[in-house]
Parts: C-alpha cells; sequence; structure tokens
C-alpha cells in the first residue's frame, strides 16, 4: 500500500498465489537452511495457497509429519471458497504490504542493509525490503521443531502423539481464523447495493466471536504463530452487533497483546533453566550448540527471530502509547535510551542521513525500489518517535521529577527535528506519515491533558505542523484509489475501485487522528482562528473520511455519532446564559 501510494494513484492490488505446494518434511528430514530472502511478502502464496490447495495439503498429510507442512485452512462453516480465498488476498496484499515493509533490511534496525550470500558463495544479495510475518512466523516455529527433533537424537525420537497433532492444528486453525476475521471488515466493499452491504454484518461477527472464543486454546502455547494470531486479533475492530455485555465477558485486545508479548519473552530464553509455573518444572532445551556447527543456518536462525522480534517491539511499543501502559520487552522512562534496539535505530538514521545527502540536494529520481527504501527507514525511526512519545506520557502520568520530564521532552523534540531534516525532503507515503504525525498528536495531548504549559508552549508550531499534515494525508488518503480484486464470480474476476482510506489496515489509528484533528480545529475556531465556512469544509472531510473506514467498527460508529454530534452543536449552539 505504501509502494502504490508513492507510485501511483491507482494500483492493482493482486493476489501473487502460486500453484506450487512443497511437500513436508519427514521426522528425519535434517534442518531445512532457507535463506531469509527466501521469505518475503510476495512469495507468501508458497506458504497459505489457495483454499482448494490447502484442502488437498490437509487430506494428503499424515498426522505423523504435520510440522512443516501448509497450514491448512479451516474456514467457518459460513465462508464459502471464494471468500476465503478474497479474505487471504486483501491480508497479504493490505496488512502484510505495510507492515512488511517496516521489517525488512531498511527498516529492522537488527538487519540493517544485510547481505545475504549466494550459493556459489562469490556475490551476495539484500534481504527482501518487504517481509512476510506469516510466513516467518511459520518457517521459524518449523525450525524451533526441527531444532528439538535433532537434539533429541532423530533416530529415536518417536512420533508426535495424537496431542500434539491436535495442538498444532489448533494452532494453525487459529492464526487461519484470525487471518480471515481480519480481513472480514472489507468485505463490504466487494457488494454494491447497501443491503447486501449489510448482510455480511453476521459474518464479520461471527468470525470474530469464533476466533475469540479460540483463543483460549492458544494462548498458553508458546510459538510465533499463537503470538501473531494474538496480535491479529487485537487489530480486528469490535464488530457494531457486540454489546458491552458480550465484549466485557471475554478476552480483550490489551490481554492478548500482553500475552503475546510474554510468549515472545518465553521464545527468547536460549539457555538451560528451569521454569517453575506453579505447578510443574520443566527443562527449557539448549539449542545454542546445535546452532554452532551450522554457520550459515545459525545466521539465517538469528536474522529471523531479530526481525520477528523487531515486529514484537513494534506491537509493545505502539500498545504502551495508546493503552498507557508500561513496555514489555523494552525499558520505560528509566533505560530506554541504553538499549541496543533503539541505538542500533539511531546509527541506522546516521548512516541513511549520509547516503542520502546528495538526494536531498540534487534531488533524485523516485523509483519504486527508491521509494521502498525511503519508507522502511523512516518506519524504524518513526517508531523511535512512537517510543519517545510513550516514555514521555509514562513521565507525565506517574508524577516523575521536571529533569526526567524536561530529558525526555528533549529527546522528542531532537527526534521531530531528526526526522524533518532527514525523511521529510524525500518522503510522500501515506501510512508512515499519518502514523508519525499522529503519534506527536497524541503526545501533545497528553502534555495538555497533564496541564504541563511550560513544556507545550515550545510545541505550539509543531502542532499546527502536526494537525495540517495529517489533515492532508486524510485528503490523500480521500482521493487517491486503489483497485482491488472483486470475490470470484460465476464470469471472470472484476475488480473495484476503493479510496485508500477504505483499506487502512489500521482504522483504530486514523479514528483517533480524527478525533484530535476535530478537536484541533474546535480549539481554533473558538480562538477565532477559523471562520465557519473553513470549519464546516475541515468537518466534511474528518466525516467522510469516518464514513469509508469499516462501517462493522464499533468505534467506527461511535465516532460517528460523537462527530454528528458536534456538527448539529455548531449548527445549533445553545444561547449564552
Amino acid at each position: 500500500m505504501e509502494r502504490a501510494a508513492v507510485s501511483s494513484n491507482n494500483r492493482t492490488l493482486s493476489s501473487n498465489r502460486r500453484d506450487y505446494c512443497p511437500s513436508p518434511p519427514t521426522d528425519s528430514s535434517p534442518v531445512q537452511v532457507v535463506d531469509v530472502s527466501l521469505i518475503p511478502r510476495q512469495q507468501n502464496s508458497t506458504t497459505l495457497g489457495s483454499s482448494s490447495e490447502r484442502s488437498r495439503e490437509e487430506e494428503g498429510a499424515s498426522d505423523d509429519h504435520w510440522y512443516g507442512s501448509p497450514t491448512p485452512s479451516t474456514p467457518a462453516q459460513a465462508v464459502n471458497t471464494d471468500i476465503t480465498d478474497w479474505l487471504y488476498t486483501m491480508y497479504e496484499d493490505v496488512f502484510e504490504a505495510v507492515f512488511g515493509s517496516w521489517l525488512g533490511n531498511y527498516s529492522c534496525p537488527f538487519v540493517f542493509g544485510e547481505q545475504r550470500p549466494l550459493e556459489n558463495g562469490t556475490e551476495r544479495t539484500p534481504l527482501a525490503l518487504s517481509i512476510s510475518i506469516s510466513s516467518l512466523c511459520r518457517q521459524f516455529d518449523q525450525w524451533m521443531k526441527d531444532l528439538e527433533t535433532q537434539e533429541n537424537d532423530v533416530a529415536n525420537h518417536p512420533a508426535p502423539t495424537q496431542a500434539e497433532v491436535k495442538k498444532e492444528q489448533q494452532i494453525d486453525h487459529c492464526l487461519n481464523q484470525a487471518i480471515q476475521a481480519f480481513s472480514a471488515r472489507w468485505l463490504p466493499l466487494t457488494f454494491q447495493s447497501p443491503l447486501h452491504k449489510a448482510a455480511q454484518t453476521e459474518l464479520i461477527e461471527s468470525l470474530w466471536r469464533d476466533l475469540r472464543k479460540d483463543l483460549i486454546k492458544i494462548i498458553n502455547r508458546p510459538c510465533y504463530r499463537s503470538m501473531l494470531c494474538l496480535f491479529l486479533f487485537a487489530m480486528v475492530p469490535i464488530p457494531v452487533g457486540i454489546s458491552e455485555e458480550e465484549e466485557d465477558s471475554g478476552i480483550p485486545a490489551q490481554f492478548c497483546i500482553q500475552a503475546a508479548l510474554q510468549h515472545v519473552q518465553h521464545l527468547r530464553a536460549r539457555q538451560r533453566s528451569l521454569e517453575f509455573n506453579g505447578s510443574k518444572v520443566c527443562p527449557t532445551s539448549d539449542r545454542v550448540a546445535i546452532m554452532t556447527s551450522l554457520d550459515q543456518f545459525q545466521i539465517n536462525f538469528m536474522s529471523m527471530e531479530s526481525i520477528i522480534y523487531w515486529a514484537a517491539i513494534t506491537y509493545d511499543t505502539s500498545s504502551s502509547l495508546t493503552f498507557n501502559t508500561k513496555s514489555l520487552l523494552s525499558s520505560g522512562l528509566l533505560g530506554w535510551e541504553s538499549e541496543s534496539s533503539w541505538r542500533l535505530v539511531k546509527t541506522c538514521t546516521d548512516i541513511f542521513h549520509n547516503q542520502t545527502e546528495d538526494w536531498r540536494l540534487h534531488g533524485v529520481m523516485i523509483t519504486e525500489e527508491n521509494a521502498n527504501g525511503i519508507i522502511a527507514a523512516a518506519s524504524a525511526w518513526k517508531l523511535r518517535v512512537w517510543k519517545i512519545a510513550a516514555v514521555l506520557k509514562e513521565a507525565l502520568r506517574e508524577g516523575h521529577e521536571d529533569d526526567a520530564v524536561h530529558r525526555v521532552y528533549t529527546s522528542a523534540v531532537d527526534a521531530i527535528k531528526q526526522f524533518n531534516v532527514t525523511y521529510r525532503p524525500l518522503l510522500v507515503a501515506y501510512e508512515v506519515m499519518l502514523h508519525y504525525h499522529l503519534c506527536i498528536l497524541i503526545m501533545i495531548d497528553a502534555i495538555e491533558t497533564a496541564r504541563r504549559t511550560d513544556i507545550l508552549d515550545g510545541l505550539i508550531i509543531t502542532r499546527s505542523e502536526a494537525e495540517g499534515t495529517t489533515m492532508n494525508c486524510l485528503v490523500f488518503g480521500l482521493g487517491n484509489h486503489f483497485i482491488i480484486p472483486q470475490r470470484k464470480g460465476e464470469t471472470e474476476d472484476t475488480f473495484v475501485t476503493v479510496p485508500l482510506i477504505a483499506i487502512d489496515p489500521y482504522p483504530h489509528h486514523v479514528v483517533a487522528a480524527v478525533r484530535l484533528l476535530w478537536l484541533g480545529i474546535d480549539r481554533d475556531y473558538e480562538t477565532g482562528k477559523l471562520d465557519l465556512s473553513t470549519l464546516k469544509n475541515l468537518q466534511s472531510i474528518l466525516r467522510r473520511t469516518l464514513d469509508l473506514l469499516p462501517q462493522t467498527s464499533k468505534s467506527v460508529r461511535n465516532a460517528k455519532d460523537q462527530a454528528q454530534l458536534s456538527v448539529l452543536y455548531t449548527d445549533n449552539p445553545r444561547p449564552e446564559l
């Protein structure tokens, strides 16, 4: 989605599925050394396949060889094959296109600019710019299983028990459910009539309920597929038909994020140790000795783990900023600056700044490859700004001394200046710019809520610029369109054109941006900086934005209701007493 936003106003988001399905390895298969560059987003179809392919794999695979095989899709009974395929395509081409660009070799600081040797060992090729997180998690779980098998001596290792097979199938099934529930919000876009659009609400609610019900089966089974499943559920909009009572009676999104982050902590434990969980003591496998004899495998293994860890840090940082909680994978106010991940982001930005100095001075021909590199590098610094904003909110929330507050405030100002110098002259990407400036607005809103006028006064210009750029991002999202594949029917595939806003994979961030902008234009109107005509024009942009977001989302519906009340109040102000 980012790439299309740079290169063209209209772009076809088509599926890259292939008919090839790899054969599952047997219990005695050696550890497969697969280059990380073989798991770009574009090749995600090799893992997922079409629904018919997944069914054939499920029928042909024996229980003894379940690990390593393509994950069988087990759609809900009400979801037919065409809809299932469409949901997978939208997940791959929308969410993984955006999120995957934040994990590639120009974004993930742990593999920044990393190269991979080709088979002849004489040349090197860069890692993919965009990484499929679902393929990465599936591949890494398989590698972990293969390592355990080798460690336990393949010849004497018994075949998987039925309980182990069932556990793995439940994890795979839950991840497939999460992908379908995640993409279901866009299903009404494929229908023309309002009646048919509204008819999809029942299916969307059913997918959400089924997924939340099945989360309990995987929430205590740490693996990277279950981690991704929990993250995806936290991003699924709560459907409008879910009552407050039903919403409160199940697993909330914030708990899923915390559980997923704990999975990451558990899985990253390498040394042999004893874990006491209250009922039993179990040894943790030591895999380091195995990897020392597999140099190239060790490099690939560590790179893949680092990319997944960076993905988890992304969720952790976003959660700490939006939910007002402390990070689980990263330090807070006391210590975050000394952590290797954030220091690496700073180093990578310095390198990128030096490498692109000529671009800023003399201009550059923006090719798709250059645009992807700029977007990826900027997204890493954007996340660092999100981290600083979360730390500043922590300092304000917990009442730290003024010295600590001013220190992190200074870091925030410096980070904003760095973005403006290094990336702003080169960047026109919708998603990165929207998230970056939304972060600034969230941070300033927290400062205003804390009534810290001493530091708020220094951010007045920054706030005005952030509000203006965020509004421009929404206008860009309204005016630029994508062509997404229509569901398969009896005739040849047809396509539907939708504004970029309509398929934004982070509608909750768009809603937050709309609410903060609405407060800003109300403030400027009340202080006389805006006239009534300008106010109504800006409110119209925000309402059009909400109209294009998933209408089955409860948060979108609530935001629309609040916007309507605000418009009514503006048109009919109460008389002064």
